[in-house]
């Protein structure tokens, strides 16, 4: 924001978006966690256990789960497409818990089950708009 000033005008913050976490229903046992979002992190916090291996998609992801106590945390390079890298063909049949936005993760589903990994998908945050922009932000 500091560039902005500096040409003369005034920031004003106005958050379009708010994420909603979702409880995440029950889970059979899982092997593995893979997060695609650091937001999927807060639905997790309280109901797995931290000595889960987690992948979560990039390293701030990873960062953010090992601050709220996950032991085993591994990241790809930011993509759904690294995540599939990352995993590669199974090679055993590891049970995979993805934790996801809503209408999210289903092509990256898809691509995990065709490689030979067992994944449930459990939808633990949604988006919403948080309504019109304040009299500040539209003048």
């Amino acid at each position: 924001m500091l560039s902005l000033e500096r040409l003369g005008w005034a920031p004003h913050p106005a958050p379009m978006l708010r994420i909603v976490p979702l409880a995440l229903g029950a889970v059979s046992a899982i092997d593995r966690i893979i997060v695609t979002s650091g937001q999927s992190l807060s639905a997790l916090n309280t109901l797995v256990a931290r000595d889960v291996p987690l992948l979560a998609v990039g390293a701030r992801t990873a960062e953010r789960a090992r601050s709220l106590g996950f032991t085993s945390v591994d990241h790809a390079g930011g993509t759904a497409r690294s995540l599939v890298a990352h995993l590669g063909v199974a090679s055993t049949r590891e049970r995979l818990l993805l934790a996801t936005g809503q209408n999210l993760g289903l092509e990256l589903a898809a691509q995990l089950r065709a490689q030979g990994h067992r994944v449930t998908r459990r939808v633990v945050y949604r988006t919403e708009t948080t309504g019109p922009l304040d009299q500040v932000s539209r003048a």
